[in-house]
């Protein structure tokens, strides 16, 4: 967020979250996210979500 110059309010607006949300993953006390919202968040910020397959034991 730093880095595009936006604040918590700006990119809750823009990616369709309340603004609790920013600051729950921000923190790290989000206990759960869904993949929509997330990817939300990430396209505002300029990244894409990809889900990728873990290597398996």
């Amino acid at each position: 967020m730093e880095e595009e110059n936006i604040s918590v309010r700006e990119l809750a607006k823009e990616a369709r979250v309340s603004p609790t949300t920013i600051q729950n993953l921000r923190s790290g006390n989000a206990e759960s996210v869904k993949y929509k919202t997330l990817s939300n968040i990430m396209q505002k910020l300029g990244y894409a979500l990809q889900p990728v397959k873990m290597a398996t034991l």
